[in-house]
């Protein structure tokens, strides 16, 4: 196949027959013996027949093996690939199915250098095994995973994704394709445009296909960029072994307003595959399956996607040379009908796997495995359409997303849990040393990051109706979130066991200023919600109204310690919302501890007197909120729901309580001015009218803290910030 000679399948006992003489003599000399032994063979071949059906045969005549000689081709050919940086691939995904021959095929059309390359084997080969163990010792690098019940298209999909998180995309080709000279460093050059521009916010193209027409590969060749696992997840297994789990995927982009391109100067070639080049097993099951069609048509309401051919990316049109008319809606909004699921949800059944892996048929998914099963209760599938004995009916308007998560860290990588949007969630990453999330902020402090995660939210809060987000939820990406079991500090009895759905529950039944979950400081407290005067930064919510204030963070005090900008949001939070700062017990987090990537000066007392600078000393905020050693300290007061308070901080009050010529307050109140700010306020407001009611630490005379309290002093010097200082940023 080097030569371009077409692969020829080796012969197996079955192609050795004996002389046709030979044949004739057996038969003519044993008439009574010929009719038995008919007889035996059209029983074994029944038997056959029926195993194959169960999925119980696998003949090795399906294995194509390639010579000593091609592989000795193959190894001198990755030897002279060379390293060129600026073309390479960060990792390239093959899928296989006893195809050794068209798999080395496959790899020696590979032309530029391959960070990583992932082979994945469906089914079972000794002909791959044999090939993967030849270029493994002469050191091709290489990751190999066998199936031998086969992982089916969308698992190794996912296997390949799962190899490498964190990079800005992925190739994913069948064994069958060959790339032609310069189509991989084309791809390559695409992807990066591409993956820079989805996060830059240019383009909404998330997922590239080669040639001149939409899916002219038939998802046996893509590339898969990062904002689109980031923003709808992996594939969803219950397609299986394959059969619409692409379209599956191209709706679920498309409900997230990403679509798909077209990369036209790339081509690849498609070897022509013939049936009987598919193990009987394999094609039974695909019948039994049905090409994923009842199951696509219970998840998405029509077992057609009408409209795939949008050229522009507006779903549910009709598209004739290019030209687009609207076309009535055919599909579900969101995944089974259900408008509380997100596009990311998914939830393998076995039991139709192992229906449709050994029969017998028709398989079905188990309805009652959904969440809330009747949006789309158990129906019929009629061959186009999932006919329900009674539908919800979706709302016509977009439910408005209430949270968005500003995750930073050095680069993109699967948070523990995973991390997903939603219908009610985004997600915003910011990296610092390795592009992949949304905003690259390289020689950033952790301060400055944060900052620049919550412009770039506002930026997207600004277009959406009644304000945007409700809250601002900031974390480190070494955030490890877990629910805790302890029946005593769970305030529901149906909290989700999501700690990240968990959270957000809270957000919603307590609406605090500020919302935040157990740390190890604070692990001890065993009521259901607690204050505490040192919230650590680890992970935090921020209601939109403390935009009038409490955000953003203060950047001053940089280059002495990156501790100091929390601490002094904790005394400002302390101030303004004392009781309405709350912990929540039914959540812990933890997290790495930062030894080397932080500036740790850790004396207290500097970032507490700096805020005290900005306070008047006529205001009894002045004597009343402010501690030396935070971890420690008493506070005053109860976890309070919001009620009818709003967070919104009148200017008056800043004006009087605060020094409006000191360097905190007036970019504070530069910040509130911002066009972005006074939307998300105003509209805010619109929502639901309320009053500010001052709520601000106080100091017991008898409390256990009362010298840390009143203590005055504070060094000389305390005003000077790092605004000249050149040492801001990250090691």
């Amino acid at each position: 196949f080097f030569s371009g000679r077409p692969a020829v399948r080796p012969s197996t006992v079955l192609d050795q027959r004996p002389p046709h003489g030979l044949h004739f003599s057996v038969y003519a000399a044993m008439p009574v013996g010929r009719y038995i032994i008919c007889s035996i063979v059209l029983l074994v071949l029944a038997y056959v027949t029926y195993k194959a059906s169960l999925g119980d045969i696998r003949p090795d005549n399906y294995d194509f093996a390639v010579s000593p000689n091609e592989i000795k081709q193959l190894v001198r050919h990755y030897s002279k690939l060379g390293a060129d940086t600026n073309n390479v691939l960060p990792v390239l995904g093959i899928i296989t199915h006893r195809r050794t021959d068209l798999l080395a095929r496959c790899l020696m059309s590979i032309d530029i250098p391959v960070t990583m390359l992932v082979i994945i084997q469906n089914g079972e080969s000794e002909a791959t095994k044999e090939l993967i163990r030849e270029i493994k010792e002469k050191g091709i690098k290489l990751e190999y995973l066998e199936y031998p019940d086969n992982a089916g298209k969308a698992g190794s999909y996912n296997t390949i994704l799962n190899t490498n998180r964190a990079v800005p995309f992925w190739l994913i080709a069948d064994d069958h394709i060959v790339f032609e000279p310069g189509s991989l460093a084309k791809m390559a050059a695409h992807a990066k445009t591409f993956s820079k521009d989805l996060d830059d916010g240019r383009t909404n193209k998330a997922l590239l296909f080669p040639g001149e027409f939409l899916f002219s590969t038939i998802w046996s060749c893509f590339v898969l960029l990062q904002g689109a696992v980031r923003h709808v997840g992996e594939f969803d297994t219950n397609f299986w072994p394959d059969g619409h789990e692409g379209y599956d995927y191209i709706v679920r982009l498309s409900r997230m307003g990403l679509w798909v391109q077209n990369m036209t100067d790339v081509a690849v070639h498609v070897s022509d595959t013939k049936p009987e080049d598919v193990s009987p097993e394999i094609q039974y099951q695909q019948q039994r399956h049905e090409n994923g069609r009842p199951y696509f048509a219970l998840k998405w309401g029509h077992a057609e996607t009408v409209g795939v051919f949008d050229m522009e990316g507006h779903w549910n049109q009709r598209c004739k040379r290019r030209v687009c008319e609207s076309a009535t809606p055919v599909l579900y909004r969101t995944p089974f009908n259900d408008a509380k699921l997100s596009v990311t949800y998914y939830n393998a059944d076995q039991e139709y796997r192992k229906c449709v892996y050994r029969g017998p048929g028709p398989c079905r998914y188990d309805v009652s495995r959904l969440p809330r099963p009747q949006a789309v209760p158990p129906g019929s599938f009629d061959g186009i359409r999932w006919i329900p004995s009674a539908a919800k009916k979706q709302p016509d308007i977009e439910p408005q997303k209430r949270f968005v998560y500003l995750v930073q860290g050095a680069r993109v990588r699967v948070m523990d849990p995973p991390l997903y949007e939603s219908e009610d969630r985004d997600v915003l990453w910011l990296t610092y040393r390795e592009k992949g999330g949304q905003v690259w902020y390289p020689k950033s402090s952790w301060t400055q990051g944060r900052n620049r995660l919550l412009d770039a939210a506002m930026a997207k809060a600004v277009q959406m109706p009644n304000g945007g987000y409700l809250y601002y939820i900031f974390m480190d990406s070494d955030v490890i979130l877990r629910t805790r079991k302890d029946k005593r500090l769970l305030y529901r009895d149906d909290l989700p066991e999501n700690p990240y759905e968990r959270f957000e529950q809270f957000l919603i039944d307590w609406e605090p200023a500020v919302g935040t979950v157990a740390y190890w400081w604070t692990l001890y407290d065993p009521t259901k919600f607690s204050i505490h005067h040192n919230n650590d930064a680890v992970f935090s919510a921020h209601h939109r109204e403390t935009l009038s204030f409490g955000l953003p963070y203060v950047e001053d005090l940089d280059c002495r310690s990156w501790y100091y900008s929390q601490h002094i949001m904790n005394s400002i939070n302390a101030m303004l919302y004392n009781t309405r700062r709350v912990q929540c017990n039914a959540m812990e987090a933890r997290n790495e501890e930062h030894v080397a990537l932080y500036k740790r000066e850790m004396t207290w007392i500097t970032p507490r007197c700096y805020a005290r600078t900005a306070v008047k000393p006529s205001s009894p905020l002045f004597t009343q909120t402010f501690v030396v050693d935070p971890n420690p300290a008493y506070t005053d007061g109860q976890p309070t729901k919001r009620g009818n308070v709003s967070y919104i901080v009148p200017e008056e009050y800043i004006r009087e309580h605060f020094d409006a010529e000191h360097p905190v307050v007036q970019r504070a109140l530069q910040f509130r001015n911002r066009v972005a700010v006074q939307h998300i306020l105003n509209a805010s407001m619109k929502v639901a009218p309320r009053t500010f009611v001052e709520d601000h630490r106080v100091c017991s005379p008898t409390g256990p803290d009362v010298k840390r309290c009143f203590n005055t002093e504070c060094p000389e010097g305390v005003k000077n910030t790092c605004a000249a200082s050149r040492s801001l940023t990250r090691p």
